[in-house]
């Protein structure tokens, strides 16, 4: 079945100029390059041919977008120049309303060959949008998916829609084979940078704002300043200051050639350790001193032997005179 495919180009321009630059802002729409749709229950054929995009429960509508930035988009843009991206699908027929979901498709496919069993690889589900009345525009907002595949030189926008998970919704949305508006990508860059106006004059210094509140004190002490310069001397102290440490001790000096006064004698120093005992002598030392007396020992009850005569005692005194030499009375009987 012949296509009818309507390609409106680029929206004219705003700023030749800007076109000119390489960088044209304003709205572009990129054409169509196919759509279909996939089902569950019939998954080796192909809807290509068909007019309309079914989607209801296992019935999946797929739209691509062909990129050639030669004569779609400026000629180097990139995602950082994209403002918003919009995707714009429009519900022909509507049997129940409810809720649909998009997801981007990350591989490619093809319009007449694609059926449920080869269909493409669907990224995360990054939008929803509500349909209820036939004629309903749906407006999906594919900004960040757009800019993505710029910056990764992708050669199609490429989307998948489903029913939600628990939703009854069924319709058929228009394609590129149907009568109606055949789905559209819509991008506008950001407005290109005008040029450099001349440098005005300078204004008059404002008044000086009051002053902002005290902040809190710092925890952290912060660096050591340089040393100021030297203050004047001051006056004179007449107390005298405390005395100071005493100095490191200094050089040795020269050794004097002149003897200093004697000092005092010093106090006697410590007993020192005995020395060694020296030989006996050979000659005898002198007579020590008498010893003192003993104590008297027990009497002995052996006699000793006896003794040599000792020596003649000195004469006695002469005794007392006798009487005259008459025997007393009885005397010689006596005797």
């Amino acid at each position: 079945m012949k296509r009818l495919v309507l390609l409106l180009g680029l929206i004219t321009l705003s700023d030749p100029l800007a076109f000119a630059n390489g960088k044209a802002s304003g709205a572009h729409e990129i054409p169509i390059d196919a759509d279909t749709y996939t089902v569950s229950a019939e998954p080796g054929k192909n809807f290509g041919n068909e007019e309309g995009l079914s989607i209801k429960a296992g019935s999946n509508p797929l739209v691509r977008f062909r990129v050639d930035p030669a004569s779609t988009l400026p000629e180097g843009t990139t995602g950082s120049d994209i403002q918003k991206a919009s995707l714009w699908v429009r519900v022909g027929k509507i049997t129940t309303g409810g809720t649909v979901v998009v997801a981007p498709a990350e591989s490619d496919w093809d319009e007449f060959g694609v059926t449920y069993d080869t269909r493409p690889v669907l990224g995360a589900i990054f939008s929803k949008a509500t349909i209820g009345k036939q004629g309903q525009l749906i407006l999906i907002d594919v900004t960040e998916h757009v800019r993505y595949w710029l910056d990764t030189g992708a050669k199609f926008f490429s989307f998948s829609f489903e029913v939600a998970g628990n939703s009854a919704a069924e319709a058929l949305l228009d394609s590129m084979e149907s009568l109606g508006q055949s789905p559209r990508l819509m991008i506008s860059l950001k407005p290109a940078p005008g040029q450099q106006g001349e440098k005005g004059d300078r204004g008059e210094k404002g008044d000086t704002g009051p002053a902002g509140p005290q902040g809190p004190a710092s925890t952290v002490p912060g660096p050591q300043g340089p040393a100021g310069p030297q203050g004047p001397v001051g006056p004179a102290s007449t107390v005298p200051g405390p005395q100071g440490p005493a100095g490191p001790q200094g050089p040795a000096g020269p050794a004097s050639t002149v003897p200093g006064p004697k000092g005092d004698t010093g106090p006697a120093g410590p007993q020192g350790p005995a020395g060694p005992q020296g030989p006996a002598s050979t000659v005898p030392g002198p007579q020590g001193p008498a010893g003192p007396q003993g104590p008297v020992g027990p009497a002995s009850t052996v006699p000793g032997p006896k003794g040599d005569t000792g020596p003649a005692g000195p004469q006695g005194p002469a005794g007392p005179a006798g009487r005259d030499g008459k025997c007393p009375d009885n005397c010689c009987t006596k005797h």
